[in-house]
């Protein structure tokens, strides 16, 4: 072990004018969060459509919260978010969708628009515990549950899979 009367190296703590944690001994936090925005972006609208009504995300219209990487005596890497989440997804009506048609107001060309939100996208949630909420939109007197579902439903595990991709490339960064 080091003595300290020996002035062995490993004891003496240099002041650096940047701040950084010498020799990564303790923790080390990054703010991620615009990063994490930018991931998004390209992960959530390259999900590829589903079959039935080609069902897809056009945007990510917000992402709330906070987003890090933190690293423990220089090695080991921990992602911490807290996010809320909020898309525009749009499905096309097809001739042989007719419950896709039935449950939304047609906007004029046959295209039907909406937004997801994950409310608590957080790293001490499990994916199971994702709560997403979906809304079409449409006026008039519509049941849209069906609509709903089949969004959610169809959405969701594309969705928690580009989720879990941004993760594991936030620890790698």
């Amino acid at each position: 072990m080091a003595k300290w009367e020996e002035r062995d190296p490993r004891w003496l703590v240099q002041h650096r004018d940047d701040g950084k944690n010498v020799n990564g001994w303790h923790w080390e936090e990054k703010n991620r969060l615009e990063w994490t925005k930018q991931r998004l972006q390209e992960l959530l609208p390259a999900i590829p459509a589903a079959v039935t009504g080609n069902l897809r995300i056009c945007e990510v219209t917000d992402v709330v919260g906070e987003a890090m990487t933190s690293t423990r005596k220089g090695n080991k890497k921990l992602a911490i978010f807290d996010l809320k989440i909020t898309l525009k997804w749009q499905a096309q009506a097809e001739d042989d969708a007719e419950q896709v048609r039935s449950q939304a107001v047609d906007t004029g060309s046959g295209v039907y628009k909406g937004t997801l939100q994950l409310d608590d996208f957080a790293s001490h949630s499990e994916p199971d515990e994702y709560i997403f909420t979906v809304t079409a939109d449409a006026t008039g007197e519509i049941d849209k549950r069906e609509l709903y579902r089949g969004v959610a439903e169809s959405l969701r595990p594309q969705i928690i899979g580009a989720l879990q991709q941004l993760l594991q490339e936030m620890v790698e960064l």
